[in-house]
């Protein structure tokens, strides 16, 4: 039973994509949806379709291949299994949202120190309503996580373990870092698009875009590994809500 997938997690996780996805409607409109309009390609019902199918494949691989990693989301399980530490889940709670608002008061104090006054392209960048960023930080908490970390990262550390330690009970931990990086990389350029759409790619946005992006991705992946999805969900949750819900709009003006 242990290898096998529990579908209560992956119809929640699925939910909860299809949610996020829909939220997320108003801020991608806002920022590069006039964009798109101009060629005639942006559908919302589409892109919420496609981030859906895709969000929801990313979980049901993630849950299959985690389960023999140790990777997964224990609390839910947990919590859905009737053994759930109740006391232990607030403390990690606190935790997650900690680092969270650390990484985007940190994000924001390098930003507007070393890269926007630098760019003029970074200073024509369109800042969301306050309430539009609330809604599309659902999207980076919960499909972010799913795609980059759930997906990609547990992907790459199953491979290693199949091409070079199958005959061992757990992987290297070697191995978890090789994933985490490779997924916090791929997180980090995943934005490039929506750069480039929006303001054009420079050597220094996109260097900007790398290392802001890669930096708390990182520590995301190490979240999702110590202390499950739902640890690394939180805290990219709240670093969003810091970011685009408080200081951006604030200090960038809306």
């Amino acid at each position: 039973m242990k290898n096998k997938l529990d579908w209560r997690i992956f119809l929640i996780l699925a939910f909860a994509v299809l949610i996020s996805s829909i939220l997320a409607m108003p801020y991608i409109t806002s920022t590069i949806g006039d964009i798109i309009l101009e060629e005639d390609e942006f559908n919302p019902i589409l892109q919420v379709l496609t981030i859906f199918v895709l969000g929801s494949f990313s979980a049901l691989v993630g849950l299959l291949l985690g389960r023999s990693l140790g990777l997964g989301l224990p609390w839910l399980e947990g919590f859905l299994n009737g053994n759930f530490d109740r006391a232990g889940f607030v403390q990690l709670i606190k935790k997650s949202i900690f680092i969270g608002v650390g990484l985007g008061i940190g994000i924001t104090i390098v930003d507007i120190l070393f890269f926007h006054p630098f760019s003029p392209q970074l200073q024509q960048l369109t800042v969301p309503a306050p309430w539009q960023g609330f809604l599309a930080s659902f999207y980076g908490g919960i499909i972010e996580e799913v795609l980059s970390r759930l997906f990609f990262a547990t992907l790459i550390i199953w491979v290693l373990k199949i091409i070079f330690s199958r005959n061992k009970k757990e992987a290297p931990q070697n191995y978890y870092w090789i994933g985490i990086i490779m997924a916090a990389l791929f997180f980090a350029v995943s934005h490039l698009p929506a750069l480039e759409l929006s303001i054009g790619l420079t050597p220094l946005t996109v260097f900007r875009t790398l290392l802001l992006n890669a930096i708390p991705g990182t520590i995301f992946g190490w979240l999702f590994w110590k202390y499950g999805l739902e640890s690394a969900i939180t805290s990219h949750f709240s670093a969003d809500i810091v970011l685009h819900v408080i200081l951006f709009p604030i200090i960038l003006g809306t």
